[in-house]
């Protein structure tokens, strides 16, 4: 029996449930946006769904994440959307406990593998969380604001996640799409003639440049949104049954490039440059 497919197109298959990486800053309103999804359960690191009618159980060590987690992996409960809420401070009790059961206070006090050792076993959790079958799967995590230098000492500032890179990295393999919620500040004006500010919950869908993570594998016919499920569920279907491979560039948000200076030569070949000692090694 053939292994391999048949040399032929075939049809697109969308994803019958939702697995997303929503991150952004507190009180961007993440844990409400995904409350609004079909039948959800919140597994809590910080107990903060007070304020929310959502079934929600607040988890405070690894022991009940992994108690949890074999219970949903059971299928025995009606639930049809798990929102892990919030899977950095998930990480930070699990990393905790980790090097307590070691004796040690750091992953460099283990050996030359402590970052793997500590990681390796978290990443398998969260794989068996997104993979739980016939599930919408929503990991919520915090966002921070970080500045970058290049080697020219050219600075950029972007919006990146709270959760390690190498971990946000795995996540992101494992989902459909990252998004960013934010809080932006509009003007409006108010029954006096008088100009207020007023905050407006967004949601960022395509990675508009490079200042905002985030990324899907379909591309959005929106950019960003209002944070409103049904606004969501309305572009998504769009997006998927008119689907769109590139968008036109708005050239107005094009910064033009200057041409760099060439370099000037020193006048001599060996002016300038620092010669290694000898048998030295160049790193």
């Amino acid at each position: 029996m053939a292994l391999l497919p048949k040399n032929e197109p075939r049809a697109v298959e969308p994803d019958k449930n939702i697995k997303m990486f929503l991150y952004g800053e507190p009180y961007s309103g993440k844990t409400t946006f995904a409350s609004k999804f079909p039948k959800p359960v919140i597994l809590s690191s910080d107990g903060n769904y007070k304020l929310l009618t959502t079934p929600a159980i607040t988890l405070k060590s690894t022991t009940e994440w992994l108690a949890a987690l074999e219970e949903l992996e059971q299928g025995k409960d009606d639930f049809e959307t798990i929102i892990i809420d919030v899977v950095d401070q998930f990480f930070d009790v699990y990393r905790e406990e980790f090097l307590q059961a070691k004796g040690k206070e750091h992953e460099t006090d283990l050996n030359m593998k402590g970052w793997e050792m500590v990681r390796k076993p978290f990443k398998n959790l969260i794989y068996r969380f997104a993979n739980i079958p016939n599930k919408n799967i929503i990991f919520i995590g915090h966002s921070k604001d970080k500045t970058l230098k290049d080697r020219f000492g050219l600075e950029t500032n972007v919006t990146t996640y709270v959760l390690p890179d190498d971990l946000a990295r795995y996540i992101n393999g494992l989902v459909t799409m990252t998004l960013h919620t934010a809080v932006e500040k509009t003007t409006e004006t108010d029954d006096n003639g008088f100009k207020v500010f007023v905050p407006k919950h967004m949601l960022y869908l395509n990675a508009i440049d490079e200042s905002i993570k985030g990324g899907a594998r379909i591309l959005f016919s929106k950019d960003k949104i209002n944070l409103d499920y049904d606004e969501f569920m309305e572009v998504l279907k769009e997006s998927i049954t008119n689907p769109i491979t590139s968008k036109p560039v708005d050239k107005a948000k094009v910064t033009e490039k200057k041409p760099l200076k060439p370099l000037k030569a020193p006048a001599k070949a060996s002016e300038g440059i620092a010669k290694p000692k000898e048998g030295a090694s160049v790193w």
